[in-house]
């Protein structure tokens, strides 16, 4: 099963036309299992704030970005899981292990620990990030990592295809 573990930066894309939206929207038509963690639903709406307040987009863009967002969140477009305890233990060891050299910040280290734990279940296979420096780190630790800044939009899965 080809699953996909999206952090902040990845699902932003899909509802804001920005450099990668083509390919992260590719995702989201493929019909494969898409996992968020609950610090997504947050991050995202905080992105767009975030635009905002620095004059790259308008208050009435924001509040049709969140709602497309959270519209998606309803249809359960994505899995959301929520943060527990062993991922904050987790996302310390990382930024003992990453966060000197690598510049692994607190909550990409949260949102790593979330999407790890998924691959060790054998629920993702793929971290979706378009944060080089966090794909780095992600690749590092053994994760296989999809940038869609930087990467072509994927062909469909089998599993996909099975499902069309």
């Amino acid at each position: 099963m080809a699953g996909y573990f999206l952090d902040s930066s990845a699902v932003a894309k899909t509802s804001h036309l920005e450099t990668g939206t083509e390919a992260a929207r590719a995702l989201l038509r493929m019909g494969d299992v898409l996992y968020i963690s609950r610090l997504t639903v947050v991050e995202v709406q905080s992105a767009f704030v975030r635009r905002v307040r620095n004059g790259h987009l308008a208050i009435g863009d924001m509040e049709v970005l969140i709602e497309r967002f959270r519209s998606d969140l309803h249809r359960k477009t994505f899995r959301t899981v929520a943060v527990r305890p062993g991922h904050f233990r987790d996302a310390g060891r990382l930024v003992g292990i990453y966060g000197l050299n690598g510049r692994l910040r607190t909550l990409d280290s949260i949102q790593l620990a979330v999407g790890l734990e998924l691959r060790k279940r054998g629920l993702v296979d793929t971290f979706v990030c378009s944060d080089k420096a966090l794909c780095d780190i992600a690749s590092n630790a053994g994760f296989p990592v999809f940038n869609p800044e930087t990467t072509p939009p994927p062909e469909r899965s089998p599993q996909s295809l099975d499902k069309a």
